[in-house]
């Protein structure tokens, strides 16, 4: 009952954090995004690392990208701490060039590259969110080596319509 109370409370926080338009910022995304993943790590052995710059943004973000992001950011945290059997996951949030990079990687198992292997629909739920927003997934994988995945969404021609 208290594990369901807890979903269900994070759940409608997620709702409200992705209506309010006071969010519509880089820096209001990566702020939710780290509590999310602590919140999301804190009971796993996984160590979870955070890399953002001294200073982001107040860079606008449209609500539909915002809330893709974080959906996209949430799938691949998820799939780490259900499939990787990671010791360690990173979250990196760069704002460069007028680009926004979110790097999430890991040291787990990596994907497998066999013929016939099972695979989810994480990543192809993930590309089709970036998609919809005009990001682009870079994804690199090692069996044994984890995965590391790299969403990209130029902001200049984004505006807040």
């Amino acid at each position: 009952i208290a594990r369901t109370a807890r979903e269900t409370v994070r759940d409608m926080d997620e709702i409200v954090w992705a209506v309010n338009p006071k969010n519509d910022t880089v820096e209001d995304l990566a702020n939710y995004l780290c509590a999310f993943a602590r919140e999301h790590f804190e009971l796993t052995s996984t160590r979870l690392h955070l890399e953002l710059p001294a200073q982001l943004s107040e860079f606008p973000l449209p609500a539909d990208a915002r809330h893709n992001l974080f959906l996209a950011t949430k799938e691949a945290l998820n799939n780490i701490v259900k499939h990787a059997g990671a010791a360690d996951a990173w979250l990196k949030i760069e704002l460069a060039d007028g680009t926004l990079a979110i790097t999430i990687r890991d040291n787990g198992k990596g994907l497998s590259t066999q013929p016939g292997a099972r695979r989810g629909q994480g990543q192809e739920n993930i590309r089709r969110r970036l998609d919809q927003i005009g990001a682009t997934l870079e994804c690199r994988s090692e069996p044994g080596q984890g995965t590391c995945l790299v969403a990209s969404l130029p902001l200049h021609p984004l505006s807040l319509s």
